[in-house]
């Protein structure tokens, strides 16, 4: 845990920060969650009326408050819950006047203006008025509301409410890095945990700048803060405010805060039981599963469920005669049958080409070559796995492809763990495809307990659960594949075992009528488990004994994880050897408000403390190794036999160059192996403060200015190792021998848990104002300003608390004998010191103690318009500066400190002196000639500036981006007619390499990375509406069957998002060249290593023309446009022009019916289809279409042979892509039109 002096110096921080709030003068302070109602009474005449009497009851609960207004005829109500209103003011000399209707939302300062009392006696008839629909006059916070009528008259797919965030302005579909699936990326049909909150982007910020509230409880996944820890039900919850800028200080987070209440107790019994349901008969079938020939699933959706409000009553007993104390409880059960695995058919659908069985065999004749590749054989992409083999690995020639006794027992073994070809090849690439289909069944009950203890107490307790499994054919989280595809996992890949919790406990104090306490304590916990569910599959039935690199005592086969057109799919198998695969993760906050209203001052001051933890094995370390690469040249390492070397001619292969006979005869090229996953737990301090001035300035003028202090710490390691850093300066000292240049706790205790001490609190100053220009309530100008830190993940740290346990990763690079040379090569790549030559390390940068900060800006203005509809014109806008540099995924990143520059390994070996050449010839050894694309490991590691270290990844606060946007709304919420329309003008622009906002091309160069994000979506369209047909037939039989039915529905509409950001910014450049070169014929990769004399940049393709500017059908990158460079060296742009791809469309539509019954009873019937047209949108990223997107260059074909060989430069110039028929191309398509009925029991 945390240092004890650290933890004293935080709290005395902590403590000074308080004494400084609770000086400030005449301090009100309310919790966010909750809202503030104030007024001024008036006469006729305006004059202002002190000494009113003003009652607010709560319509659901019967709750009553009383205040009295001051000397300036104003009164405030603070922290009140989230519900409907009626207020009542009266005073002798005048009537009463009543005003209803009124409804606050989660963080509502609402200000009723004037209430203008008739002369008259306090006996008079009662002017009774309504507040619905007014504008917000007195915040300069731009938010917009998924109301309760939202949320009864719209349909959402899944069962939580945040799918409604694709009805918002300022929301745009976002599917992270390395994505381009035009879909949300967890499908809302689905019922899962991460809910549909990490499928937008806010206000073209981060995912970590989102904060997700549940009657105040933060249900933001503290891993990626790109997911929730729980649902939000769709029939447990009362309404969601969403602020999207000019969050005022009293909020914890931002700038963009998803604030959602839970339903509360009622004083009188209702409830309703209800079913959702779907069936596949109901349903199309979607695009993409059709066009890959697969059948419909039989999916199956039943979500039944109860909820019921009321008083706790006591049978015989007078408790709680006057209903004070009301509860409310929900209960559903998602059970979903034959759901499409990771979301959506694009992702359930895999795909590979897979040797045959005759092959498996041994068999590599022309006649199975051609089964096994079908129309690729000619492509020069497949090139490696085209040749008949030649001879075997001792140099014997081979009969017609016949591997016989060269073939390996132990490689035909891992070989014959992936399934045999289901279809012929097609030209896409594959010979099997298999639709994944899971069972995901969970349930989740919430309970909430209101007690109006007394007139100056009130009290809410929350508790909420969702638990239940789900199926993971392949790794958690997602669908890996490559080039040649990829396939599940042996023995039917895994189960997923939930356990979520979240609670609240909510005291609000009512000290004068002036003053208000708010107490809250609140927590998360989330616990998932993953378990194989026949782990024998993983090991061979327990014969795989293969010690790998380190003996780590693995008993799981290793991965296959080439993604080239050269060997195997991808398949990712879990080692659950030393124990499961888990996440667990604890949220735990308090916070404890005060209110003081003085004049026309709302002054508010509090203080925030929260820890969170989390705790987990990660699914993707290799501890069970992996094969990389399976080429074998003409020499390869028979260890401990020594080196093998012989000459087979031009192919310069042991076998004559099939890369998959190389592997059934035992050998590979690449095999790497992480020694252990040491499952790190983390945790962080957020401690803050706040006061805050709410100032009606005159009645028609609202000031709000306030700062908030947080004092952030970054994250620990709850085991007192530590955190790395970086410190150049111990490189060469030998202080550290296991990791050079990093120091942690566990070695230099100066150093913190954290690596990085932690941050002065950070000052966050916001201000706005609201100006009601024509003193009606009419028109209203409102503008807000702020500054916002948000934390970095826990993904971000947690490979580095990896590295300082001792987890390593070495790369072995041959061409070897698999299981002879991995045991011996392994005595010199471990080192007795513990040091593990060219490894790539994480860390942060010393002194790094930052954290990324958000600026925004708003002006709106509001207008009251027609048919009693309010429309509004705002621009909203913000600038991201800290941002961490480590989240590219890809070989390419930002924080590589280590990287080699251009035309750095063309130069001479700083260690050795040697220069290496494009090429070797023919028949050459390893010890006479190395070529550039043949580098060992070390080899190139020799060019860096740390050359013991492969990458260095040290990650620092360095990055920055931008969001400008237009937004337009009207809403209508009255009448037969109501709807929502929105349209959103917006530009997201940053560097390449945060948190799912591209990957970037370079690390030298920011400017070169900055372009648009991967979610910026320039236009977005958004429409919902609701009619109620009225009176149509007068008969009483049919005016029961036909009169009041409701339509109701839901369009969306984005332009695409911009390719280069979401996919690789080199579009996938790659192939081989045919060259001739200093006299010899010789096959050269199209790779960054070979043409750049780096690794560590993307080779950019030059570009010729507006690659935006296409002809044809569904074609959005023209192909012609690219081109290789000519001569070595030369590199591409970065930024191309902006290339959109495809546009997202969906509509839904609902029919639905309330039946009376009599009393407060009735039943609710409603058809609802969504993707009611049964549009399919174009899409370029599934495992059906794995090249539109790859810039495969070759300067040879099926016309000229491989027997072609040109210059360099003639090569490079000639060179085209051999995917242009289908580079660009959306030929593929998503989705399908499904079906819902819903019957719902009201009482």
């Amino acid at each position: 845990m945390e240092p004890r002096n650290m933890r004293w110096g935080r709290l005395l921080r902590l403590a000074v920060a308080s004494a400084a709030i609770c000086a400030a003068p005449h301090m009100l302070l309310a919790q966010a969650n909750n809202a503030t109602l104030s007024g001024t009474v008036v006469d006729p005449t305006h004059a202002v009326i002190p000494g009113a009497t003003v009652k607010l009851t709560n319509v659901a609960t019967g709750d009553v408050r009383t205040t009295k207004s001051n000397g300036t005829g104003d009164f405030t109500f603070v922290d009140l819950p989230s519900a409907n209103f009626t207020l009542t003011v009266r005073i002798t000399g005048f009537q009463v006047d009543k005003v209803g209707g009124i409804h606050l939302d989660p963080g509502d300062s609402r200000n009723l203006h004037e209430i203008i009392l008739q002369p008259g006696s306090t006996t008079q008839t009662v002017t009774v008025k309504t507040a619905a629909d007014e504008i917000t006059l007195d915040s300069g916070t731009s938010s917009t509301l998924i109301s309760a009528q939202d949320i009864k008259h719209l349909a959402v797919e899944g069962r939580d409410v945040t799918e409604l965030l694709k009805i918002l302005p300022g929301f745009s579909l976002s599917s992270g890095n390395n994505s381009v699936t035009n879909t949300p990326v967890n499908d809302p049909a689905q019922v899962s945990v991460a809910g549909g909150y990490g499928n937008y982007s806010a206000e073209g910020t981060i995912s970590s700048a989102i904060e997700e509230l549940y009657d105040g409880i933060d249900i933001t996944d503290p891993g990626n803060y790109g997911g929730s820890l729980q649902n939000i039900n769709y029939d447990q919850v009362a309404e969601v405010k969403v602020d999207t800028s000019g969050v005022t200080a009293d909020n914890v987070g931002g700038p963009v805060i998803i604030n959602a209440v839970g339903k509360s107790g009622t004083s009188q019994f209702h409830g309703e039981v209800y079913t959702y349901g779907r069936t596949y008969q109901m349903n199309s079938v979607d695009w993409l599963t059709k066009y890959d020939h697969q059948g419909a699933p039989p999916d199956r959706e039943i979500y039944p469920g109860f909820a019921l409000s009321g008083p706790i009553l006591l049978p015989h007993l007078d408790f709680n005669h006057n209903r004070h104390l009301t509860f409310f409880a929900g209960l559903e059960g998602y059970f979903q049958k034959n759901e499409y695995a990771y979301g959506n058919s694009g992702s359930a659908i895999v795909t590979a080409l897979v040797p045959t069985a005759a092959m498996r065999n041994g068999d590599f004749s022309q006649a199975q070559l051609n089964q096994y590749l079908g129309p690729l054989a000619s492509n020069s992409s497949y090139a490696n796995l085209a040749r008949i083999p030649a001879t075997g690995l001792d140099g014997t020639p081979l009969a017609n492809g016949q591997l016989g006794s060269n073939l390996n027992a132990t490689q035909q073994a891992l070989i014959n763990t992936l399934p045999l070809p289901n279809q012929a090849t097609v030209a896409q690439g594959y010979n099997y495809a298999h639709t994944n289909l899971i069972d995901n069944d969970n349930w989740q009950g919430q309970l909430r307990i209101d007690d109006q203890i007394n007139k100056n107490n009130r009290l809410f307790v929350m508790y909420s659960t969702e638990r239940g499994k789900e199926g993971v054919p392949q790794v958690p989280y997602y669908s890996p594949h490559g080039p040649t595809g990829g396939t599940n996992t042996p023995g039917g890949g895994m189960l997923a075992d939930l356990n979520s919790e979240i609670g609240t406990l909510n005291l609000t104090t009512i000290l004068s009528p002036t003053m208000t306490n708010q107490l809250s304590l609140s927590g998360a916990y989330f616990d998932q488990d993953y378990v194989l569910k026949d782990p024998a599959a993983l090991t061979l039935n327990g014969q795989w004994n293969f010690s790998g690199i380190f003996n780590n005592g693995s008993k799981v086969i290793p991965e296959f994880q080439d993604y080239g057109y050269n060997g195997l799919p991808v398949n990712l198998y879990p080692d659950t050897s030393f124990g499961g695969i888990y996440a667990k993760k604890w949220d735990r906050y308090g916070e404890d408000d005060i209110t003081k209203v003085l004049g026309r001052h709302t002054l508010r001051g509090g203080i925030y403390v929260g820890l969170t933890n989390n705790h987990q094995a990660t699914p993707f370390v290799a501890t069970n190794g992996a094969i990389d690469m399976y080429y074998i040249g003409s020499t390869y390492n028979d260890a401990p036999n020594g080196t093998t070397e012989y000459s087979t001619g031009a192919q310069g292969s042991g076998n004559g160059g099939n890369y998959l006979a190389d592997f059934l005869e035992g050998g590979v090229f690449q095999y790497s192996q992480t020694n252990l996953d040491p499952a790190p737990n983390i945790y962080f301090w957020n401690i803050a403060g706040y006061v805050q001035d709410h100032y009606r300035v005159t009645p028609y003028i609202t000031l709000q200015y306030g700062v908030r202090i947080d004092d952030l710490a970054p994250w620990s390691d709850a085991h007192g190792i530590g955190i790395p850093v970086w410190d150049p300066s111990t490189y060469t000292t030998g202080q550290n021998p296991t990791l050079p240049g990093f120091l942690w706790h566990g070695i230099d205790k100066s150093i913190p848990d954290s690596g990085i001490n932690a941050h002065a609190p950070f000052i966050e100053p916001r201000v706005g104002f609201a100006w009601d220009m024509r003193h009606n309530g009419q028109t209203v100008l409102r503008a807000g300003f702020g500054l916002y830190t948000s934390h970095d993940s826990a993904n971000d740290v947690e490979t580095p608390a990896s590295e300082a346990v001792g987890q390593r990763t070495v790369q072995l690079t041959g061409p070897f004998l698999y299981q002879q040379a991995v045991p011996e090569l392994a005595k010199s790549a471990v080192t007795g010191s513990g040091f593990t030559p060219t490894t790539s390390v994480s860390g942060f940068k010393m002194g790094d103690d930052l954290q990324p900060q958000i600026y925004t800006y708003n002006v709106d203005l509001d207008q009251r318009t027609i048919w009693h509809s309010l429309f509004q014109i705002a621009y909203i806008g913000n600038i991201s500066r800290h941002l961490l540099d480590n989240g590219s995924t890809q070989p390419v990143t930002t924080d590589n400190i280590n990287a080699i520059p251009i035309g750095g390994l063309y130069k001479a070996d700083p260690i050795t002196g040697q220069t290496y050449p494009l090429a070797c010839p023919p028949g050459s050894s390893s010890s006479s000639c190395t070529a550039i694309s043949g580098l060992s490991q070390q080899q190139v590691d020799d060019f860096r500036p740390y050359p013991e270290y492969n990458a260095l990844n040290i990650a620092s606060h360095r990055l920055y981006a931008n969001y400008n946007s237009l937004q337009v709304t009207w809403n209508k919420q009255q009448g037969p007619l109501t709807f929502g329309i929105n349209y959103t003008w917006s530009k997201a622009l940053g560097v390449w390499g945060a948190s799912n906002n591209g990957t970037p091309g370079t690390p030298f160069d920011l400017h070169a990375d900055y372009g648009p994000e991967a979610f910026d979506r320039r236009n977005a369209f958004n429409a919902t509406y609701a009619y109620t047909v009225g009176k149509v037939f007068h008969q009483r039989l049919l005016a029961g069957l036909a009169n009041h039915w409701m339509i109701s529905g839901i369009t969306t509409a984005q332009s695409g998002s911009p390719l280069q950001a979401s996919w690789n910014p080199d579009f996938g450049t790659t192939g081989s060249l045919n060259i001739l070169y200093n006299g010899y014929k010789a096959n050269i990769p199209v790779s960054a290593q070979e043409l750049l004399g780096t690794p560590d940049v993307y080779l950019m393709p030059q570009v010729t023309c507006n690659p935006a500017a296409t002809h044809g059908s569904h074609v959005y990158i023209n192909n012609s446009c690219f081109s290789l460079p000519t001569q070595l060296g030369q590199q591409g742009p970065y930024q191309f022009h902006e290339v959109a791809g495809p546009a997202y469309f969906d509509t839904d539509l609902s029919l639905q019916k309330s039946f009376a019954l009599g009393g407060s009873r009735s039943v609710l019937v409603r058809y609802t289809a969504f993707n009611f047209l049964n549009h399919a949108n174009s899409t370029l990223d599934t495992n059906v279409e794995p090249n539109n997107l790859i810039l495969n260059y070759t300067n040879f074909n099926s016309t000229n042979s491989s027997t072609f060989y040109q210059s360099l430069p003639n090569a490079l110039a000639s060179a085209t892509n051999s995917n242009a028929n289908v580079f660009g191309t959306t030929n593929i398509k998503i989705g399908r039109r499904i079906s819902e009925v819903e019957v719902k029991f009201n009482f």
